[in-house]
């Protein structure tokens, strides 16, 4: 079965597909998958401002396979291929980050209370003074 390119992938959803010419720079600059999804991510937000986050990652992951495939300074295949596997797995970490529901807190044990005691309210008490009890 053969992978979607970036552009298929865009006109079977419905999205407008961010055509950019990658200079000899980018190559140099753009080392990585999360340089690559800084620079790249706005400029298919903008584009295409309600797309959902899961098919985000995946116009991401393809158009950084497409980069990494493309880059005229890669090293050898292997490298490549170590490169590739890591985008997916970056990928599938943030989908699964983007779509998992947070874990509820913990719950907050009842706040502690002071025992009432008659403990030293004997005849000492704050009414004894006022009522005569000492003289």
């Amino acid at each position: 079965m053969e992978q979607k390119t970036s552009a298929q992938l865009a006109r079977d959803w419905g999205l407008g597909d961010v055509d950019h010419t990658f200079t000899e720079e980018d190559y140099r600059e753009l080392t990585n998958y999360k340089a690559f999804s800084q620079f790249m991510r706005p400029m298919i937000a903008k584009k295409n401002p309600k797309i959902p986050m899961s098919k985000m990652m995946t116009i991401l992951g393809v158009k950084w396979r497409e980069f990494s495939s493309n880059n005229p300074f890669k090293g050898n295949a292997a490298a490549v291929a170590a490169a590739a596997a890591a985008a997916a797995i970056a990928v599938a970490e943030q989908v699964s980050a983007a779509t998992a529901s947070p874990e509820p807190p913990p719950p907050q044990p009842p706040p502690v209370r002071k025992a009432k005691t008659k403990e030293g309210k004997g005849q000492r008490g704050p009414h004894a003074i006022l009522f005569g009890f000492f003289k």
